[in-house]
């Protein structure tokens, strides 16, 4: 999706009927749009998407090997440089000026959602730009995580897929994010509190970090500085999961991503990510994704 380099700061609309921008005119991608939505997926190459703004909502989906620089600027003024990587998602609110240098050749999916339909779709819409893992949504919303896999796997095709199809995936994917977005903004009623960003970030990344060990909830509450029982209230209400549900979670998605490769056994994958066996692993990947480990097994085995 290369920009000219060059380019003046701009506003731009992938609905209006302009049709697509040149952004998307002059590449390969595949691309399907409604009056409402557009949906474009393909490999970026490394470049520079000089500054513009969109009317619409822009939910950015980075895949493999991604590395890239995000400058954008709020309402209220110049935000922080970000430095993204694989499997993270951008959202940009309309009107949001921003600019992204592409380091590396990397998978990449883009959904531009009009406001009038986002407005239909979420009650409560994120105003400020947010650049998040892609666990921060998959592990509180399982079907964000298997429409993300499926894009993934369109960018990755050198065949045009199914225009249709991916914009009905697309469509979902959109309101699935804004709305998780939009949850992990609001404050929970009633008085309760929250974790705070860099708290949450410690609490989750010490988990993410010792998911083949044996985590205690008393550990976490160190981790967040809090008693064990205040920790397991303001965690709920933080991310919506009890801190065993996004423990167990986070290892089912480990354990996913893993087996998608298709470098393992299933038994090697259960006892690395803190499984107890074959039948445990089995078990819990049915009741979270509906099917058991090997139907995620790739076409072509690599063991």
């Amino acid at each position: 999706m290369a920009e000219p380099s060059g380019a003046s700061p701009s506003t731009s609309s992938f609905i209006g009927p302009a049709g697509l921008p040149p952004a998307v005119r002059t590449c390969r991608w595949v691309a399907a749009r409604s009056s409402e939505i557009c949906v474009a997926c393909d490999w970026q190459e490394p470049n520079l998407w000089p500054e513009c703004s969109h009317a619409e909502f822009q939910i950015l989906c980075a895949f493999k090997s991604a590395r890239w620089d995000v400058t954008a600027r709020g309402a209220q003024g110049p935000l922080p440089t970000w430095t993204g990587g694989e499997h993270q998602i951008l959202i940009l609110p309309p009107g949001t000026a921003h600019s992204i240098a592409w380091r590396r050749r990397a998978g990449l999916a883009v959904i531009h959602a009009s406001p009038i339909w986002a407005q239909s779709a979420v009650a409560a819409l994120p105003s400020v730009p947010a650049l998040d893992p892609f666990s921060a949504y998959a592990l509180c919303d399982p079907l964000i995580g298997g429409l993300l896999s499926d894009l993934a796997v369109r960018c990755q095709s050198a065949e045009p897929r199914n225009r249709v199809e991916l914009l009905a995936h697309g469509t979902l994917l959109a309101a699935r994010i804004l709305q998780a977005k939009a949850n992990d903004l609001r404050r929970p009623s009633g008085g309760s509190v929250i974790l705070g960003p860099e708290t949450k970030a410690r609490v989750c990344g010490f988990i993410a970090s010792n998911l083949a060990e044996k985590i205690t909830i008393p550990a976490l509450a160190r981790e967040a500085r809090l008693s064990v029982s205040h920790f397991t209230v303001v965690f709920k209400a933080t991310t919506g999961l009890t801190p065993e549900q996004y423990i167990l979670r986070s290892r089912l998605w480990w354990a996913r991503t893993e087996i998608e490769t298709g470098t393992r056994t299933i038994c090697e994958i259960a006892y690395a990510t803190g499984f107890a066996d074959h039948s445990h692993l089995t078990v819990q990947f049915k009741r979270l994704f509906g099917a058991p480990p090997k139907a995620f097994y790739p076409a072509v085995r690599q063991l």
